[in-house]
This record gives C-alpha cells, structure tokens and sequence, in this order.
C-alpha cells in the first residue's frame, strides 16, 4: 500500500482522496472544453447529433444584452386625481358587492343564518 508522506503544509494525503481530487479536475476540464466543442457540434449532420434542417440560422453578431438599467419612458397618461381613486373604488366595490357567489355574498348569508 502507498503512503504519501505528511507535506511541508501538514495536509496528508491518501489514495482515495487524490482519486477525488483528480475526478474533480478532470470533470472541470472536461465541461470546460464542452464550450469550445458547441459549434462544431451545429455542422455535424442530425444523425449524428447535430441540429434538424429546419433549425433557424443563428445571427452573424451575437445580440447585445437588454438594456436592465435604462429607466422607461415617462408614463403618457396622468396619474388619477383622489376623486378618480375613490369613485373607481366604489365602482369596483358595487361590483364586487353584486356578484351572486362573490366574498360579500356569503357574508350576507352568513349573517342571515346567525339572526335566525
């Protein structure tokens, strides 16, 4: 059996722990090169894993990226007035209240039960 011997750092080492430290590197390697490899794939035919015929031509130039921090144009409608607010709330409110199956339904229902 081989021993490594302690190291001037004062890490052991053994087999099985340089096995995977060596499968770690490899893989890492190999998923790297994996990038390298991705157009070359593209020109193979589609029997042998390439991509169908019908597959949309890529771009020439790569596209550049969405502009994340560019703030939107300002708005063209204004903002509602608090009377608007308050009159859309209502609205929607009487709208709610006359729903057959809605929450304030069942609350009047409910309230019907407990009186009786």
């Amino acid at each position: 059996m081989l021993n490594f011997a302690i190291q001037p750092s004062g890490i052991v080492l053994r087999r099985s722990e340089l096995r995977s430290l060596a499968a770690v590197v490899l893989i890492a390697l190999s998923l790297g090169a994996c990038s390298s490899v991705a157009p070359a794939l593209s020109s193979l035919p589609k029997e042998m894993g390439g991509l169908p015929e019908n597959t949309p031509a890529r771009p020439a130039s790569q596209l550049a990226y969405p502009a994340v921090h560019d703030m939107p144009p300002p708005r063209e409608a204004a903002v509602m007035t608090p009377e608007q607010v308050k009159a859309t709330e209502a609205e929607l409110t009487a709208v709610r209240d006359g729903q057959p199956n809605g929450p304030s339904a069942k609350a009047k229902k409910d309230r019907k039960k407990q009186e009786n």
